[in-house]
Formats: C-alpha cells, structure tokens, sequence
C-alpha cells in the first residue's frame, strides 16, 4: 500500500512537471523573440553537425566576427567550428567548451582572450545576465547547463535563467507582440535555422561566423580607447575570471585538447589607446608560459602580414569586418599550420611595434564630459616621450584658442561639450617630422 502511495505521488510530480515543461514550452515560443539570435543558429548547428568538429574558436564577439572556418578549414586538418557569442565570459567559453566536447571528438581549442572580457565583473556581482543567457537558452537540458546558470550569478536570476519566458512575461500585455512574433515563427527560415539576408551589413554565415561588410570611417574620435586596462593585470587566483580559465586549462588537459590562447586583432590606435596593453599582453603569456601554451596576440602583428592600422579591415573601433576576418582567418591558419613562423610574423612587444612605426597621432581617446560639462580627452599616439603636441579648439578653424602650446602631457580638457573644432599638432622634440589632425566635437 506504501509503495502504491508512493508511485501515485510519483507519477503525479512527473505528471505535473511535464505540464509546466509544456506550457513555459509554448510561452517560449509566443514571448522570447530569437528570431535574429546568431547563437540560435549556430548551437542548432553544432548538435546537428554530421561532421565531427575538431577544432573550435571559443570566445567573445571577438571570436565569431573574426574566425572564418571556410577560411581555416582550407588549411587546419580538420572541421573547424567557431563557438564565440557576445560578450562570452570566461565562465561562459568554460560551459561552451565541454557543451563541444559532449557531442564531438574535439582535438584542439583556440581560446580568444579579449581584455574586455577579463574586466567583466564578478560572477556574484553581475546584474546584466544577456551575455550569460544568449548561451544557456540554448543549451540542451543537462548538469552542465545547470552548473553554468548557477555559478554565472547570483541566486536571483536563476529562475530566469531556466526559464526564458519568464523574462518576457510582461510582453504578453503588449497589443500585437504575440501575433507579429508567432508569425516570424512560423516562417520557413526561422524553423529551419536559415539566416535571411536584408540590407543589414551584419549577418550569420556558417558555422557560428558572422560577417560584416561595412566599413569604419577611422574617425578621428575612440570612445572605446577611454580609460585604460586596469582590473585585467591584477587578476589573482580568487579572481571568477581566473577560475573559469583554469578549469578550461584543467578541462583540456584531462581530454588531451590542444589549448591555444589567441587574441584577434583590433585597431591599432584601440590597442594603442588603451594603454597598459603591453601589461595584459604579459600577464597573459604568463598564464600560457606557465601552463605550457601557445599564445598568439595578433595585435603584435607585422604590417607585412596583417595591418591592424588599416581601417578597412575594421567594421568598427573593435571588430573586423568580413574582408578584415577573412585575411585573418587566412594568416592565423597559416601559423597554426607552421606556413608562417611565430618569430617572423610577431613583434615581441607593443613599444618594439610602436617603435618600428613613423611617428603619428593616430587620434583622441573620449572625450569623457563630466557633470560640469568639460570633456576629459587624451591624445593617442604611437609614441610616448618622443613627441610634443599644440592643442586648439573653437567654434571653427578661423577663431581657436590655443589649449596647450607643444608640450609632452597627452591629456587635455575640451571648453565645453557641444560642437565645436578642434585641432591637435604634433612635433618630434628631436626631429624634423610633424603634422597635424582636424576634426569637430
């Protein structure tokens, strides 16, 4: 009679359990608008993948917007496969990894080690989940998926995390949203997981690849050079960043992977602006030196082999575009490959790049307007003792102010924020090379 008790209370649990399953199923499907998800497209494809994927990318937007496998696979001995999603923290690429190796042989790994992401905050503190949820509404039910959620914040976001339309309850009020969303649904393309093509210059190729084909302006401003890298060189073992880093470098090593730790190039007046670049790039080839790993940094670059200074492989100040992923795509390989050797395609320091370079003002970093209105900027250049700058600024060319007159400090304040001209000479203290840039703010 006890055990007929408790196989009525079982079944009953499990009956009420398949109808929550079925009815968050079908809330998915009415409120959680994926219609233009790249990590859709590319998890249906690695689960459905007939080919055995040898080789993945792994990693941020750094990763899916710059590793072409058509172009890998034409010199890599294998089916190459690019995993990245955005924003992909290092917790995330851990949970992507051994999602990859659960379904497939994976014999090599090359990680993208972006300094953004190892400034991310901490686990416990995040309170923007998107990044985390773009990868674990699409992993398949598992201990994994449980794990990644769990660990990736704080115990208030798991419910979300496990349950995406939960997210999205409050659309369901929305006049219209369901009807426009269920019709996107139901098209062809979306049940098949084919990407359609619009005027958008962004969009999903294959294999996780996302191609861009407009190009940046190289305009004379970089919001994204404000500040430096600070959090990323003082990274210690308690670190969630560093944790995550050590379980893939543990993780691979168990499965006998080939871990490679890689980071895709961005412009060289970003990297430049940056600062303290040279000190991440350190600590990083510390990390690999010690665990016995590749690290290839492709912002150390030879010109001859990528020209990360030229802005037509740049769909923005941080990402390459599709001409800029494809050649690449084609040199990475080509090292992976020893096509190329690491000591011909490599400086062994960005002062040593800086240094083989004409001077140049490369552009302004900011401006950062604070409360009172005054922009905080800073002058990016491609050396750091051996030039003087003249800063003026107006309402235009013909009626300017002189801010700074040839002096070394890079810094200055603009007037105030609003439009206005502004022009930055610079000089070598011991030379004859000069020049000047123009722009407005």
């Amino acid at each position: 009679m006890k055990a007929e008790s408790i196989r009525k209370r079982i079944v009953g649990i499990t009956g009420v359990i398949l109808i929550l399953a079925v009815m968050l199923s079908y809330m998915h499907y009415c409120l959680v608008d994926d219609t233009a998800s790249y990590t859709r497209i590319m998890f249906h494809q690695m689960y459905s993948s007939k080919e055995n994927i040898d080789i993945a990318f792994v990693g941020s937007s750094h990763t899916y917007r710059s590793f072409v496998p058509t172009v890998t696979d034409r010199y890599m001995d294998g089916y190459t496969f690019n995993a990245g999603s955005s924003s992909q923290g290092m917790d995330g690429s851990y949970a992507m990894i051994r999602e990859l190796c659960r379904y497939n042989e994976v014999k090599e790994i090359y990680l993208e080690m972006y300094y953004g992401i190892a400034e991310l905050e901490e686990n416990s503190e995040r309170t923007q989940m998107t990044a985390t949820y773009i990868l674990s509404d699409y992993m398949k039910p598992s201990l994994r998926k449980i794990s990644f959620v769990c660990r990736a914040c704080d115990r208030d976001y798991w419910l979300y995390g496990f349950s995406p339309a939960l997210r999205e309850r409050k659309k369901m009020f929305e006049s219209g949203y369901i009807r426009d969303l269920t019709a996107k649904k139901k098209t062809s393309e979306y049940r098949n997981y084919i990407w359609t093509k619009t005027d958008n210059p962004e969009y999903y190729v294959d294999r996780g690849f996302v191609a861009n084909d407009s190009d940046y302006d190289g305009s004379f401003w970089d919001t994204k050079s404000e500040g430096s890298i600070e959090k990323s060189i003082a990274l210690t073992k308690d670190n969630d960043w560093y944790k995550s880093l050590e379980q893939i470098i543990s993780f691979c090593d168990r499965k006998g992977i080939k871990l490679v730790f890689v980071i895709a190039p961005e412009p060289e007046r970003t990297v430049i602006g940056a600062e303290k670049y040279q000190e991440y790039h350190d600590f990083v080839g510390d990390i690999a030196l010690q665990n016995g790993l590749e690290f290839y940094d492709f912002n150390l670059c030879k010109a001859e082999y990528f020209d990360n200074g030229d802005w037509a492989y740049f769909k923005d100040s941080d990402h390459l575009n599709t001409k800029g992923a494809e050649a690449f795509s084609d040199i990475f390989a080509r090292l992976c490959t020893n096509r190329v050797s690491k000591e011909d395609l490599f400086y062994d320091s960005l002062p040593e790049k800086e240094r083989d370079e004409e001077p140049a003002v490369l552009g302004i970093s900011g401006p950062c307007f604070d409360e009172s209105g005054y922009g905080i900027c800073h002058v990016i250049s491609n050396r750091d003792t051996e030039l003087e700058y003249r800063i003026e600024a107006g309402e235009d060319s013909e009626h300017t102010v002189i801010l700074r007159d040839w002096l070394e400090e890079k810094s200055f304040i603009l007037p105030a924020e609003g439009q206005g001209f502004l022009r930055v000479s610079w000089r070598e203290k011991n030379g004859d090379k000069s020049g000047y840039m123009d722009t407005v703010y």
